[in-house]
């Protein structure tokens, strides 16, 4: 494909052709400068209103013209040549195109020179039209996309003609007549205010002979130029909040941002890109697959002539508009304060090349492209210049564009609600949403050449190059320091097959390296009065330990040697083996973790989380060091390894040695997670599993909340209403009627999946099927009614106090600071935890329970005597 070649008639009409003998068609394109933004209103208007009326000419034109005046005749031409015709009419630009074999690229010239030359306006014609027209109107009402896009620009843009949309008003189009369009026609139809692309298997030769003679003979006018006014800096945040006779709910967000031409544009395109363009982007990941707050969120921008907009479009229910637009800011201002990995800019670089590229697969759509920028972005030549420039934008220049356009003062929100929903929410409430977020991310930020760090309430975080993130925190209330390296696994990256694996891995991560065998680590551990110990759940695994603040360093160079070089001795596997079998053994002892096994196994079905942690006795004795080794480099991926430390540290020193020891670290073998869809039973369930003991062991419960979601804040306060000495499953199910020792109600978040909630009851056999009757009549109740001011408040002031209470060990706090960070929260999520508490109404509470509790689907796990079942 040769470059494209451009030339100007003498009539001022520009040309641009580009030859492609890839294949035998010729894309043929008009593109007039004339758009809904030149159109006068009122009384600028020579004769009515011009509203919607460059758009009325679009359609027009294919009535006939004076070398083709028969009404259809052109499309039977194009039509009967192979060919497709078309045309559309944007703010900035008016365009006709062909698309045909490229043997009649000249017939398709010479239509397209006669439509825009000679077109005949007839009233008779133009009052059919505008039916049509009318038709296109009331299409464009009834979607609730289009409806809320056109308010919202009338918000977003006060001074500028893209205040106006383009199809114009009902009342401007009834009103308009033939005169009107034909002065239209007359005044902007101008050879120099036309480009022709050409893009196709035809020669330079021909294409100048055939433009020459059709568009050669136009004669030139005056070339218009209306007056744009420039839309003034949006200064103070906008929400707009509709309600229209539609089904379901919508969400825009808008920030004024760089015009085509801009410098800033390709860095926009990243920006967006990031946030919301594709399944793999961070509002999808977060809001629709993670939160499950949305139907579908896209991000997407507008950058045409003048500055334009970007967009966050959300489809969703009217109860989620708040966390959503909770969790939109939050990742709209983390882009403020954290710089984009080199990893997910990369990719997003090479997806909108990928896209541009694509559009370049057809004809029309490198004429498109030629089009666009000729007229809108400065010239064709800028596409190359575009291009380059993308390929260069670096995280830095993200973050600037970030900074620059997405903030509250340039933000424009619309919402659009179905007349029939009561859900209420106001302006105000939306506003303070937008600026809590925006304050709460308003925190100083301090970068290094090789790492980004971000420090919010003293504690840092630093994200080395490899996407290893780690997490700092000095205490000095004692001489010593705990830390914790987890790792994204658990029970999610194993089957039916492999179940055990994690947990036999974090017990073998400490019992020997490369360089030192399994009694060198445990002498020079207790040497120093170290501990380090391996871990694993159902999310993580890994290694924790504590050491005094002098050897903290000699502590970590041996827990970095277990994390890099552990060496799944042969020996050492055999040694374990039988303490895993004997510990899966004793579990059958246990009622209580028997229960909890049976109904998860019930409740996630072929889920990994219906898996025991522990594994099974065919399982361990069947694992290898080959296939330990394999699993363990699958997971060893740094950007899902997250170290945290709290204690007595040189915040400077243990950074820096840390990074100097793991930026290195990369990943073995790519693991390629299996997604998982959980079939929760839609009827309830019982499952019995019969034991020797003299309790019934009884759990109620169904699923429940992921991690990070919303309502977790309420559901603490149903949990701490029902559980505790003070809750009400205590006071009236042992208390009032002495039905169990043993009761309460917890919570289980899960990773990427609903976690669970349930009731449970330890009971002599003989009341079992009385406690599970009240225990569904204290979970009815709840759900039924509001919980009292009372309760309220005492579970809200104990849930406040006991976070205080329970993190105050160096242990605690790195778990805490490293579980948020590794599961996607933020090592900040929680740093206003006693405010998001506070904030939760009984409403709130009424919510969560009827969302979660359904009796109608309930799973209820019994552990008990062979006489109960």
């Amino acid at each position: 494909m040769s470059s494209p070649l451009k030339f100007t008639l003498s009539n001022g009409l520009k040309v641009i052709f580009q030859q492609n003998k890839s294949a035998k068609v010729a894309a043929l394109q008009v593109w007039i400068n004339i758009g809904s933004r030149d159109e006068l209103r009122g009384h600028q208007a020579k004769f009515q209103d011009e509203g919607g009326l460059a758009h009325i000419q679009e359609h027009m034109l294919f009535q006939g013209s004076k070398s083709f005046p028969n009404q259809g005749e052109i499309a039977s031409i194009v039509e009967g040549c192979g060919g497709d015709f078309n045309a559309w009419t944007n703010f900035d630009e008016t365009v006709y195109h062909i698309t045909m074999p490229s043997k009649h690229a000249q017939t398709g010239i010479k239509i397209l020179a006669s439509m825009v030359s000679e077109a005949t306006i007839e009233s008779d014609r133009l009052k059919k039209e505008l039916e049509v027209i009318m038709e296109e109107f009331r299409r464009c009402n009834d979607d609730p996309h289009t409806v809320l896009q056109e308010e919202l620009f009338k918000v977003a843009y006060q001074k500028h003609p893209y205040h106006h949309p383009i199809i114009g008003y009902e009342k401007t189009i009834r009103a308009i007549d033939r005169q009107t369009v034909q002065h239209f026609f007359d005044k902007y139809y101008a050879p120099a205010n036309m480009t022709v692309v050409i893009v196709g298997d035809l020669s330079e030769n021909e294409i100048k002979k055939w433009v020459k003679s059709e568009f050669g003979k136009i004669k030139n006018k005056k070339n218009p130029k209306n007056l744009i006014p420039a839309e003034p800096k949006q200064r103070q945040e906008q929400v707009l909040i509709l309600r229209k006779n539609f089904e379901g709910t919508y969400l825009s967000i808008a920030h004024h941002i760089s015009k085509l031409a801009d410098k800033d544009t390709p860095a926009v395109d990243v920006l967006y890109s990031i946030l919301g363009n594709g399944i793999d982007s961070r509002l999808n990941k977060n809001l629709f697959e993670k939160l499950k707050l949305v139907y579908s969120i896209y991000a997407d921008v507008f950058t045409p002539k003048d500055p334009g907009l970007g967009f966050i479009d959300v489809e969703l229910k009217p109860e989620n508009i708040k966390p959503a637009l909770t969790e939109i800011f939050k990742e709209i201002f983390k882009l403020h304060r954290e710089l984009v990995s080199e990893e997910e800019l990369q990719k997003t670089k090479l997806q909108l090349q990928s896209q541009f590229i694509y559009n370049q697969e057809t004809f029309q759509g490198i004429a498109r492209n030629l089009g666009h920028f000729e007229l809108n972005g400065g010239g064709h030549e800028q596409i190359a210049s575009y291009l380059t420039t993308l390929k260069n934008v670096n995280a830095k220049n993200v973050q600037a564009v970030a900074k620059k356009f997405l903030t509250p003062a340039n933000t424009t929100i619309g919402l659009l609600l179905p007349q029939k929903e009561n859900y209420q929410i106001s302006q105000p409430a939306i506003l303070k949403i937008l600026k809590e977020n925006y304050q709460n991310f308003d925190k100083v930020q301090q970068k290094t050449a090789s790492t980004k760090s971000l420090i919010i309430n003293h504690i840092h975080k630093i994200t080395l190059k490899n996407g290893l993130r780690l997490i700092l925190k000095k205490n000095d209330s004692a001489k010593a320091a705990s830390f914790r390296i987890a790792i994204l696994g658990g029970l999610l990256n194993e089957t039916k097959k492999n179940n055990g694996i994690t947990n036999m891995i974090a017990e073998l991560l400490t019992r020997g390296t490369d360089a030192n065998s399994a009694e060198i680590l445990a002498k020079k551990t207790e040497s120093m009065a170290s501990i380090i110990i391996g871990f694993s759940n159902q999310n993580c695994f890994g290694l924790e330990g504590k050491a005094l603040s002098e050897n903290l360093i000699e502590t970590f160079n041996l827990a970095l040697d277990m994390l890099k070089n552990a060496n799944f001795s042969r020996q050492e596997i055999e040694k374990i083996k039988p303490n895993l079998i004997d510990e899966i053994k004793r579990e059958l002892d246990n009622p209580i973790r028997k229960v909890f096994n049976l109904f998860q196994k019930t409740l996630y079905g072929n889920h990994p989380y219906s898996l025991n942690q522990l594994g099974s006795i065919k399982n361990i004795q069947k694992f290898s060091q080959s296939i330990i080794k394999q699993q363990y480099l699958k997971l060893l991926d740094p950007k899902n390894i997250v170290i945290s430390v709290v204690g007595d540290i040189n915040i400077e020193k243990i950074s820096k040695y840390l990074s100097e020891n793991l930026e290195n670290l990369k990943i073995a073998k790519p693991n390629h997670v299996q997604k998982f869809k959980i079939n929760f039973s839609k009827n309830p369930k019982t499952v019995f599993v019969a034991t020797e003991k003299n309790q019934s062991n009884i759990l109620l419960g169904f699923p429940a909340l992921e991690i990070g979601h919303p309502q977790v804040y309420s559901l603490e306060i149903l949990k701490k209403v029902l559980a505790g000495m003070g809750g009400r499953l205590f006071i009236n199910l042992r208390d009032k009627q002495s039905l169990a020792y043993s009761i309460t109600a917890l919570s289980v978040a899960g990773y990427q999946y609903p976690g669970y909630f349930v009731a449970y009851i330890g009971c002599a056999p003989e009341k079992q099927e009385h406690s599970i009757q009240e225990l569904k009549r204290e979970l009815k109740e709840i759900q039924t009614n509001l919980i009292t001011d009372k309760e309220l408040i005492d579970a809200k002031n104990f849930l406040i106090g006991e976070y205080d209470v329970r993190l105050q060990s160096n242990i605690s706090q790195v778990i805490k600071l490293c579980s948020d960070e590794l599961y996607g929260l933020g090592f900040s999520y929680d740093f206003d935890f006693a405010k998001k508490i506070s904030h939760v109404t009984k409403n709130d509470v009424l919510k969560i329970a009827k969302d979660i509790i359904n009796l109608d689907k309930v799973t209820i796990a019994i552990v008990g005597p062979k006489k109960t079942s």
